[in-house]
């Protein structure tokens, strides 16, 4: 629970220590796997390759826009999953450690302790991003319980993973101007989705995931997916063959950023639909 409001200078004397915090960390969020190159980065080596990513986001991050999708000019998917770490999230890294593919995860801030050791192997993988402390709807809490909301699940994630996040999803895809503003001074990167897999949907299944995200993906897309239910495990296990089968390069957003970044165009958008592709789409739920 958000400690009692003491007035605005709380609130700021917690975000200058939280962007404090962030300076003495020494290695980002957004790094490379030593073990898996994305597409086009053979001449660089791993430290160059996180430092080309994490340039990628933070030009992106001074826009001040959220993102929606890649440029949709290389056959690259961002898959994402949010609201973990769960009972599932190790079983599912080994899956996409074995294939091979990229990923992103969005953590919720009160439930690291409960899994310990899955930030930093998440952070290893591929890359972590804050979605909050406790996962509430933003828009619906005063200024300051959602930037600490904000800002207590960065911290949370950083110390877990060892590395500073410049991502952030905010949960349910709601956020306001106001709090836009506030993770842009934060130099974070506020990341949306152009394909919702509905695995969070009432009455979900495997099947229905797969079916949902086969329909609607394309290069450039930004999956959103969650790591808490099993039949997600179980259908990204299905998806992954169908993407190799259509020769869809698995990579994380950073990676997908720096390799084939938005227009401004596709940049522009809310929680009802974005511009990726020829035309507007709209979420799924």
């Amino acid at each position: 629970m958000p400690p009692r409001r003491t007035g605005t200078h709380r609130v700021v004397r917690l975000l200058v220590s939280s962007l404090l915090a962030a300076l003495l960390v020494s290695a980002g969020s957004v790094r490379a796997n030593p073990l898996r190159r994305p597409v086009g980065s053979r001449l660089l080596n791993p430290s160059a390759l996180a430092a080309a990513q994490k340039r990628a986001v933070e030009r992106l991050a001074a826009l001040r826009l959220p993102v929606f999708c890649g440029g949709g000019r290389l056959p690259n998917v961002a898959l994402t999953f949010d609201d973990g770490p769960s009972p599932y999230t190790s079983s599912l890294l080994r899956l996409l450690r074995h294939s091979g593919a990229g990923a992103t995860f969005f953590l919720v801030g009160n439930r690291l302790a409960d899994w310990p050791d899955a930030a930093a192997s998440e952070a290893r993988f591929g890359s972590v991003g804050d979605h909050t402390w406790s996962h509430p709807r933003l828009p619906g809490l005063r200024y300051d319980g959602a930037a600490w909301e904000i800002v207590a699940g960065r911290r949370a994630v950083e110390a877990a993973s060892g590395h500073v996040v410049f991502l952030f999803r905010p949960p349910y895809g709601l956020a306001t101007p106001r709090l836009d503003r506030l993770v842009g001074r934060l130099g974070m990167l506020d990341v949306r989705w152009t394909v919702d897999a509905g695995d969070s949907l009432p009455g979900a299944t495997a099947r229905s995931v797969v079916r949902s995200v086969e329909g609607t993906v394309a290069p450039g897309s930004i999956v959103l997916l969650h790591d808490i239910h099993p039949w997600t495990l179980v259908a990204v296990r299905r998806l992954l063959p169908w993407f190799n089968r259509h020769g869809l390069q698995l990579v994380s957003v950073p990676e997908l950023l720096r390799l084939d970044p938005p227009t401004i165009r596709e940049q522009h958008g809310d929680a009802s639909g974005h511009h990726c592709g020829t035309r507007l789409t709209t979420r799924a739920r």
